[in-house]
């Protein structure tokens, strides 16, 4: 049975909760306005809430098709908690810049933009998962 289905365009005017897009993830809208999709399931016989995305980087489209994909394997009996691999931020930085580092203006651009995370970003977020980290944990750490 499905409920009624979110709409993208009403996303970002969404009050804080839970609200749900039928029979697919959840959309949790925290106070300080952090948006995050959220997939409730049941794997091995618990119930569990999974962060399958960020509002700002996952859809609703990619929100709904990662929560089948998920749920499918869960009802499989496949442990999805265990076989998700969830990389950390310093990981994906450090993949991001050598993917980029050619676009930078000079050799030495590229140093000072990983010298900046080193310094400022991997110090409080770098061993996170990426998953983790949202807005709210963002303004918590301003100082």
């Amino acid at each position: 049975m499905m409920g009624k289905r979110l709409v993208a365009i009403e996303l970002k005017n969404l009050p804080p909760g839970m609200h749900a897009d039928g029979a697919g993830p959840y959309l949790n809208v925290q106070e300080s306005g952090s948006r995050s999709w959220i997939l409730r399931t049941v794997v091995r016989g618990r119930r569990t809430d999974i962060r399958i995305g960020g509002l700002a980087t996952t859809s609703l489209s990619e929100a709904r098709e990662q929560a089948a994909s998920l749920r499918e394997k869960a009802r499989k009996g496949e442990d999805i908690l265990e076989t998700r691999v969830i990389p950390t931020l310093k990981d994906t930085a450090l993949i991001y810049h050598a993917q980029v580092s050619e676009t930078f203006d000079s050799e030495q651009h590229g140093q000072n933009w990983l010298r900046s995370l080193e310094l400022y970003v991997f110090p409080e977020f770098g061993s996170k998962t990426v998953d983790q980290i949202d807005t709210a944990s963002l303004v918590e750490a301003r100082v």
